[in-house]
C-alpha cells in the first residue's frame, strides 16, 4: 500500500491526525508547565545508629560529645526546570522532626556556596563572647534561610545536612523546602532513570512517535516478514531518537526564549 493511500484511507489518516495532534498538545503543555518550575527531591544516608543490644553490645553515636539516637546525611536537590533564568531566590529549609547540624551547599559549575539571607544572620548573630539563646537554638536546629543570587534554566543547587530525628520511632529524616519567588512554583519530583540524560520514558515516547516517518517505507514492503523485522529492530533503539528529538527541541526553545 502506498503512502498517498493511507492518507485517502480515512482511519489511517484520522489515527494520524490523532498522533500530530498528541505530540503538539503535549509540546504546548510542556511549555506551559515549565514557565516558573523548580522541582527538589530528598536523598538520605545513614551515618550510625544508637543501640543497646544484649548480644551485640551498646552502640553509642554522638555528635560535638553529644549522644544522639541517630545520625543521617541527608541532601536536597533543587534544579530549575523552566525556560529562563531567575534572580534573587528566597529558598527555606525546615524540619519539625529532625535536628539539622552542620551543612554543606554547593551550586552546580561554580566553586560557590550558598549564602543566608541578611534576616537570617541577623536572626542567628551574636556578639562577642555572647552564648546564644535558646530560640536561636532552636531555629538553627529546625529551619535554614538561604538567598540564591542567580539560578540558571537547568543548575542544579545542592543542599547537605548532617541530621539527627528527634527519636527512633521516626524513621528516616523528613526535611522540606519552599521558595519565596514570584511566578515560580515548587514540586518535590523523584529523579527517573535516564538515558544519556533524558527520562527513559519521555525518550521512549518520542521514540515511537518518530517511528512514524517510517511509515511510507515500510507500507511499500509486499513481505510480512521484513515489516516485522523492521520495526522490531527500530523498537530496540526507540530510544536513541527519541532522545535526539528531545535534546533538538530543548536546544530551540532555549535559543527562542533566550
Amino acid at each position: 500500500m502506498e503512502f498517498y493511500s493511507i492518507l485517502k484511507d480515512p482511519i489511517y489518516a484520522s489515527f494520524i491526525s490523532l498522533i500530530v495532534g498528541a505530540v503538539l498538545s503535549w509540546f504546548l503543555q510542556v511549555i506551559l508547565n515549565r514557565r516558573g518550575l523548580f522541582t527538589y527531591y530528598t536523598t538520605h544516608n545513614t551515618v550510625g545508629m544508637s543501640a543497646n543490644d544484649t548480644v551485640f553490645g551498646e552502640v553509642l553515636v554522638t555528635f560535638n560529645g553529644n549522644a544522639v539516637p541517630n545520625l543521617y546525611l541527608s541532601t536536597l536537590e533543587l534544579t530549575n526546570r523552566s525556560a529562563k533564568d531567575y534572580e534573587n531566590i528566597t529558598v527555606k529549609i525546615y524540619t519539625n522532626t529532625t535536628k539539622l547540624f552542620s551543612e554543606q551547599t554547593h551550586i552546580q559549575n561554580t566553586p560557590d556556596i550558598v549564602q543566608y539571607t541578611q534576616e537570617f544572620k541577623e536572626l542567628l548573630s551574636l556578639d562577642k563572647g555572647e552564648p546564644p539563646t535558646d530560640y536561636q537554638i532552636q531555629t538553627y536546629r529546625s529551619q535554614r534561610c538561604y538567598l540564591i543570587p542567580v539560578i540558571n534554566r537547568g543548575q542544579t543547587i545542592k543542599f547537605g545536612y548532617l541530621n539527627s530525628t528527634n527519636n527512633d520511632h521516626v524513621g528516616h529524616p523528613y526535611i522540606y523546602m519552599s521558595i519565596n519567588a514570584k511566578g515560580v512554583r515548587l514540586e518535590y519530583k523523584e529523579p527517573s532513570a535516564t538515558i544519556l540524560g533524558i527520562p527513559t520514558n519521555h525518550a521512549g515516547m518520542m521514540g515511537c512517535l518518530s517511528g512514524l516517518i517510517l511509515l511510507p517505507f515500510v507500507t511499500s514492503i509486499d513481505s510480512h516478514f521484513l515489516i516485522g523485522l523492521i520495526s522490531f529492530s527500530y523498537g530496540l533503539v526507540a530510544q536513541l531518537p527519541g532522545v535526539a528529538l528531545i535534546k533538538s527541541w530543548r536546544k530551540i526553545r532555549d535559543f527562542i526564549s533566550g
